[in-house]
């Protein structure tokens, strides 16, 4: 008898081609063991404590606000590129003033506003601009 062509349950059998295949007994612990994790992550979320889902809701909280200070600071550096092309455009000079009227004909679209509801200060040229909650692109503070 060929020993590759020996049919198991446990080890799956050997096809006329000579290829191995498993069966689904072999599958069936990976199965399981999925649906166990599967079930575990759910599980907290459907029957938890109110100590835990207060711990949910800081998370999602945690992560929604690292986003707005993402957003916000992505706003402040369109503001510093904007801040770069008037300086160009107009021929200012380092440390002159600039405001957001005067940056208005050098960006395409509506002016957003910080996600979380602070005032962007230009400031001058050569000082990287500020958000009033979420601070400078090199001193970023969360809300």
């Amino acid at each position: 008898m060929n020993p590759l062509r020996v049919h198991s349950r446990m080890n799956g059998h050997v096809g006329h081609d000579g290829m191995r295949r498993k069966t689904i007994l072999t599958a069936m612990p990976l199965l399981i063991a999925f649906l166990a994790g599967v079930l575990f992550l759910l599980l907290p979320l459907t029957s938890a404590p109110l100590r835990s889902r207060s711990q949910f809701e800081r998370v999602c909280y945690y992560w929604s606000a690292r986003s707005r200070v993402a957003r916000c600071m992505n706003i402040l550096g369109l503001i510093e590129t904007t801040k770069e092309s008037a300086r160009i455009r107009l021929k200012l000079t380092e440390g002159e003033t600039v405001t957001l009227k005067q940056l208005e004909p050098f960006i395409a679209g509506p002016w957003e506003g910080c996600p979380s509801g602070g005032e962007y200060s230009v400031n001058p040229l050569g000082v990287d601009p500020e958000c009033s909650i979420h601070g400078s692109r090199l001193n970023p503070r969360m809300d």
